[in-house]
């Protein structure tokens, strides 16, 4: 599970609590379907499962791409784009990202699934544009339902050079858990501002880990933000999972 917060100066504190309850409901992602999609042996090159044969029914894979130092992570489509679009006549192949409700190719700039969005894609059409992650990573999603399956496609990503100097805010404003319970505190963040001498908005990720068959539960004891009732500038977000497989749970 990750929780997410961006505000200005807000309090809360959340109690954690770790249950035990079986998952039937829940399905494991079969790391051998996404194998192609998450490279082998370090490759820079990212396919759908079996291409360039049709991919498979209900696939949900997800590779997060880390830059070297000085450098930006760009990604190119190649050779052949085939995904299922939308059922609207009027399409072309040039898709946007309300045109891909089935399946898609998502890219982000950062490391998780709430991160900036550079591109959804769909369709018959090869995406021309060279799409650049200047955040320090890049997260890629594949996602198709039991409906229509294509080739899919081919891309490559690279490490390209950057003048721009910056603090990986990724690497610093996050924290893991994985105790069976505890609490989850604003004031978790001030260290890490005081550290990196941050002042304005910003972005803070806490991501609870337990053990396979445990579920996480947890309620609220103080929650007071900086502008109440205004998520444009301040919210709590919680996704189940690592929001790299499941949608968003909750804002407040």
């Amino acid at each position: 599970m990750i929780e997410r917060a961006t505000c200005q100066r807000s309090q809360l504190i959340i109690l954690l609590l770790v249950l035990f309850l079986p998952l039937t409901d829940q399905i494991s992602p079969n790391d051998d379907i996404c194998v192609s999609f998450k490279g082998i042996g370090g490759s820079n090159s990212i396919t759908t499962p079996n291409f360039p044969e049709k991919y498979s029914p209900k696939v949900d894979c997800v590779r997060v791409i880390r830059a070297i130092e000085g450098h930006d992570v760009t990604l190119k489509f190649k050779d052949l784009f085939e995904i299922e679009t939308s059922y609207d006549p009027n399409l072309d192949g040039r898709t946007v990202v309300s045109d891909c409700p089935n399946d898609f190719v998502e890219v982000r700039d950062g490391r998780y699934g709430f991160s900036p969005l550079l591109g959804r894609f769909c369709g018959k059409a090869i995406p021309t544009q060279e799409l650049r992650a200047t955040s320090g990573f890049m997260w890629v999603r594949f996602y198709s339902d039991e409906i229509l399956q294509y080739k899919g496609f081919h891309a490559v990503y690279n490490m390209t050079p950057t003048d721009v100097k910056r603090v990986n805010m990724a690497e610093y404003l996050r924290k893991e858990l994985t105790s069976l319970d505890g609490y989850i505190n604003s004031e978790d963040i001030l260290p890490f501002i005081l550290f990196l001498n941050f002042s304005g908005p910003l972005d803070f990720v806490w991501r609870l880990s337990v053990p396979q068959d445990f579920r996480i539960a947890f309620y609220f004891q103080e929650f007071a933000l900086y502008k109440p009732n205004d998520c444009e500038e301040n919210f709590f977000e919680v996704y189940s999972g690592s929001t790299s497989h499941t949608p968003i749970k909750r804002q407040v």
